[in-house]
């Protein structure tokens, strides 16, 4: 099915300001935060799916649609009167835009503000990282080794 107008809460496939801005790509980024929670608390991969699922039907319910932008020459072969035109994808395809959804906002970038007063960006897994995982130089790399190969076996 194609389309040549988007609805408030249709979801732009792609990269860029375009799908970005796109006013269906808040809400779905706005939706994806509010499911985000309970998807990470989560450890069975059933209940993500159904999560997903949800998440998925609670756009299609709001009359949103999932989106792909049509290439020029592909409106062209298609025969479409129009300059620009979507695609609406499967839901398998809707379901990994979702999952990529919450691995962004996941690992997405935070300010962090440094003594100076300036700030920097980290990630959040970077954090956990530093707190639970000590830098390892040559230096104790070479010791853990040696240790290792004194401890029989």
């Amino acid at each position: 099915m194609y389309v040549t107008k988007l609805g408030s809460n249709d979801v732009l496939l792609g990269r860029g300001t375009g799908p970005s801005m796109n006013e269906g790509n808040i809400n779905f980024r706005m939706a994806v935060e509010e499911m985000k929670p309970a998807y990470v608390s989560t450890p069975s991969r059933k209940a993500k799916k159904e999560i997903i699922r949800r998440t998925i039907k609670a756009i299609k319910a709001k009359n949103g649609r999932f989106l792909c932008k049509l290439s020029r020459s592909e409106i062209k072969g298609l025969g479409l009167p129009y300059k620009v035109a979507y695609e609406v994808v499967p839901d398998s395809i809707a379901i990994e835009k979702t999952k990529q959804a919450i691995r962004y906002i996941h690992y997405k970038k935070e300010p962090k503000q440094g003594l100076s007063g300036s700030s920097s960006f980290q990630t959040k897994t970077s954090k956990l990282e530093a707190a639970e995982f000590p830098k390892k130089t040559p230096a104790s790399l070479r010791e853990s080794e040696a240790k290792s190969s004194m401890d029989p076996q």
